[in-house]
């Protein structure tokens, strides 16, 4: 899989997963939120940028 393809699937999953926190966790505390933010999306795209290492600065402002 190319680098670009595989970048525009983690950013998208993020994003989706994103929107699904914003809908289920809406009157969740801060704390709350923050934890499912971070262990289901920041989790995954420092995983990707530590794995893929982009070196171009359009993949890297894309993770």
């Amino acid at each position: 899989m190319e680098l670009k393809t595989y970048i525009t699937n983690i950013t998208k999953r993020a994003k989706t997963t994103i929107g699904f926190l914003r809908r289920n966790l809406r009157h969740c505390t801060f704390n709350c939120s923050k934890t499912a933010y971070l262990a289901l999306v920041r989790s995954k795209l420092e995983y990707a940028s530590v794995v893929l290492d982009p070196f171009h600065q359009t993949y890297i402002d894309r993770l």
